[in-house]
């Protein structure tokens, strides 16, 4: 399960990197660096539901062949998870809005 996590971290810093270099080219506003913003905002918070998820499912399976009352899952919510998931909804946002003003800009460049 931490690979798998740690996996989807990784993809997540990949797309920054590539975001990052998509704007040392000067390459500001267009789709594709819209895309690398909405993919990182969108690793992040696959990580972070995850992170929620792992406790749980590791409890229930480390237990599961304890007899029936032994039997447990433990939960835990802090507020850092929390902390966590509100910016990265935010970076997915923010790659949505470039994303429509790239749309916006392309068809203004028609009309002109």
């Amino acid at each position: 399960m931490d690979t798998i996590i740690i996996a989807i971290l990784a993809y997540g810093f990949v797309q920054l990197r590539l975001l990052f270099l998509s704007y040392s080219k000067a390459d500001y506003f267009s789709v594709k660096s819209a895309n690398y913003c909405y993919a990182f905002g969108k690793a992040l918070v696959i990580w972070a539901v995850l992170q929620l998820l792992s406790e749980p499912l590791l409890s229930f399976i480390l237990t599961l062949n304890n007899h029936f009352p032994d039997r447990y899952i433990s939960i835990s919510f802090e507020s850092s998870d929390l902390i966590l998931l509100f910016p990265s909804i935010s970076i997915m946002i923010i790659g949505q809005i470039l994303k429509k003003a790239c749309q916006i800009a392309e068809e203004n460049k028609q009309f002109i």
